[in-house]
């Protein structure tokens, strides 16, 4: 589904007569997105509020209840790679999933150049289990 979550981007940028594009601008807009899409796949649907250091305001993560899955979102952006690291670290602290999925959209596709990790495994039995997607 996060694959191909720019296709639904894309699609959401015509609509009918003069009403205005959805646009995803921001991070906000990603999690607005993902919070109406989710529930067609999944039952038992927990945001998780936080306000991690690298961000000005409040960002809401989905905890998949069932699934023992997080999943939170980002926009290709400087400095993402510690962003990602302070995600883990959140997680791992706080033991309530046991895989964490990042989503990064990208659809300049400005992270050609930049190694996101694409998964890492546990360490020591370590939970969550880390999967990122990138789509553009």
């Amino acid at each position: 589904m996060l694959r191909r979550l720019p296709r639904v981007i894309r699609q959401l940028r015509v609509r009918h007569g003069d009403r205005p594009p959805f646009r995803v601008v921001d991070e906000k807009d990603l999690e607005d997105l993902l919070r109406s899409l989710l529930p067609l796949h999944f039952d038992d649907i927990r945001p998780e509020c936080r306000t991690p250091r690298y961000a000005a305001d409040t960002r809401t993560d989905f905890l998949l209840a069932v699934e023992r899955t997080a999943i939170t979102v980002k926009l290709a952006r400087p400095r993402i790679l510690e962003q990602f690291a302070e995600d883990v670290a959140y997680y791992r602290r706080e033991r309530k999933c046991g895989m964490l999925v990042v989503f990064v959209y990208d659809p300049e596709a400005s992270l050609r150049e930049l190694c996101v990790p694409q998964a890492t495994g546990t360490e020591d039995g370590e939970e969550p289990e880390v999967r990122c997607v990138v789509g553009s």
